[in-house]
């Protein structure tokens, strides 16, 4: 019973170790009787539940604000993630390309778009943090800029590809002037 119970210790400290909580924890991993045990136990699977509830939230947060933000500018805007899957597009990028609603969505981006010059650039974009920005396409009469997105490290972690239209772009600079 007593090396059952230094097992549970172990692991616990293993767990806390994880998410660098030991030092906070000290008491969760230092008991002595199995009710301190499954006392320690119920803390611990709550405190993670806790966790859990917390970056579901931030997650849903983060990703709500995205497309909210995604659908009130007139730019065409797609969010690639670092395997090449879109994750988020708006209905001005998918008219533009000329896409169903919805149907690039968790796709890799190269099934549903197959311009080279597009697939060329988010690669660099991703693999040597290339800015592009005003990258003429005559054939799809659009303007392409590519900002790679990077985590509080500094890694890449996704791309958000901007069209403009080019025929709005000259419009533009001519009601202005």
């Amino acid at each position: 019973l007593i090396a059952f119970t230094k097992e549970i210790n172990l692991s616990i400290k293993d767990s806390l170790d994880d998410r660098k909580l030991t030092n906070n924890f000290t008491e969760f991993y230092k008991s002595t009787s199995f009710s301190n045990l499954n006392k320690n136990l119920k803390n611990i699977l709550s405190l993670y539940k806790s966790f859990d509830n917390m970056k579901t939230a931030r997650i849903v947060l983060e990703s709500s604000t995205i497309k909210q933000l995604m659908n009130v500018v007139n730019e065409g805007l797609i969010l690639v993630n670092k395997d090449f899957t879109v994750t988020h597009i708006n209905h001005v990028a998918e008219k533009s390309l000329g896409l169903i609603p919805g149907e690039i969505i968790g796709q890799a981006i190269s099934r549903k778009i197959s311009n080279e010059l597009i697939l060329t650039h988010l690669e660099k974009a991703f693999n040597f943090d290339a800015k592009i920005t005003d990258l003429k396409l005559d054939k799809l009469n659009i303007t392409l800029s590519m900002y790679p997105l990077k985590d509080k490290f500094g890694d890449i972690i996704r791309t958000l590809v901007v069209l403009k239209n080019s025929s709005e772009k000259q419009e533009t600079l001519e009601n202005i002037t």
